[in-house]
């Protein structure tokens, strides 16, 4: 009986106290998930003799006795213990991926593939976003080990489409609409929706799981809510290439993914300097708050290097852009891209457009 309470102990103080997985090693990782194994066992039989009320009562006792602290057990939450454990190593971002791949392995070894698909969707319908289960390793192999970038968009590329999958044999698509609302701030997650959009996959599922992303993300761009600039910042710089390459196979996408670049030109401002002037954005520009004038330049000189949709109706925008008053930042922009322009700079003043040649 004291090995069994001193095993409940030893888990919830696992549990909550999570320092421990910073540093843990493969055999302390084996260790714990096995013991959440045990009790979990424990618990069953429990359950099955209706002594669970009682061994509470019991735990409580030994754990005051032995640490000098009243506890609350629940035995409920220890149905389920391995669970809690593995949650803890995929939410925590400061568990080295290291520890996280041991932790997960081990669990798939003690509670079997289709318990840890569970787990997977129930974080991340839980958490509404990727990150919460950075670093699974269900498709793991040495390739990816040695190419983690690789590795980390693949997977959660195809984590995605695994549980969206189910939510649209279920009818249940919806979710995927409120999951792509809910989570648009998270880098790592808008990865993985935007390579499913460009994945070469025609199933009847898959199309059905693209025009779901298509439309949400469609909403979104159109909106340009000022509420979500990581949102915008990751489009613009950290999925710059990804996003070029949607707007080659999606028209409506890109048409409204060319005004939001319209608006981000449009809302620069010239400072001057003894030497220079300098494009920076204005003070109403809380949509680009953290979008500079260099990250303009990279994503049009990204959508102009595509030989599809994206780069023809960019070139066909930037030359709208420079007929309308006030077109000097997309002069600029475009001298800086190596495009030929009319002037060789254009500085906006504050009552109107200067021309200088040089």
């Amino acid at each position: 009986m004291k090995q069994i309470l001193d095993s409940f102990c030893f888990l919830l103080d696992k549990y909550e106290h999570c320092e421990w997985m910073r540093g843990a090693t493969k055999s302390e990782i084996q260790n714990v998930l096995q013991c959440a194994r045990d009790v979990e066992s424990v618990y069953s039989l429990l359950e099955t003799r209706h002594c669970v009320t009682a061994f509470e009562n019991k735990l409580n006792e030994w754990h005051q006795l032995k640490y000098g602290i009243k506890a609350h057990y629940k035995l409920q939450e220890f149905a389920a213990a391995c669970d809690l454990i593995l949650s803890n190593f995929l939410t925590n971002s400061k568990v080295p991926d290291e520890a996280v791949m041991y932790a997960a392995t081990e669990y798939l070894q003690v509670c079997g593939r289709d318990r840890f698909e569970l787990l997977k969707e129930h974080l991340i319908c839980k958490a509404h976003t990727h990150c919460a289960v950075k670093n699974i390793i269900d498709e793991l192999n040495t390739n990816f080990l040695i190419q983690k970038d690789v590795y980390m968009s693949t997977v959660g590329c195809e984590l995605l489409k695994s549980i969206w999958r189910k939510y649209v044999q279920r009818g249940q698509t919806y979710i995927i609409s409120n999951c792509i609302q809910a989570a648009c701030t998270d880098g790592r997650f808008i990865d993985s929706v935007l390579r499913i959009l460009v994945t070469e996959e025609f199933s009847e599922e898959e199309n059905i799981m693209k025009r779901i992303i298509k439309e949400s993300l469609l909403l979104k761009i159109s909106a340009m809510s000022e509420t979500d600039p990581a949102f915008w910042y990751t489009l613009v710089v950290g999925s710059r290439s990804l996003i070029v390459a949607v707007c080659d196979l999606y028209p409506e996408i890109c048409s409204a993914f060319l005004r939001f670049i319209s608006y981000i030109g449009n809302s620069m401002v010239t400072k001057f300097t003894e030497t220079d002037c300098i494009w920076h954005n204005g003070e109403n520009a809380k949509l680009i708050s953290d979008i500079t004038f260099n990250d303009l330049v990279s994503l049009v000189r990204c959508f102009l290097e595509s030989q599809g949709l994206a780069g023809k109706h960019m070139r066909q925008t930037l030359q709208d852009l420079k007929s309308q008053p006030h077109c000097s930042v997309w002069v600029e922009v475009e001298r800086q891209c190596g495009l030929p322009v009319l002037a060789k700079c254009f500085i906006a003043s504050s009552s109107k457009d200067k021309f200088i040649s040089t």
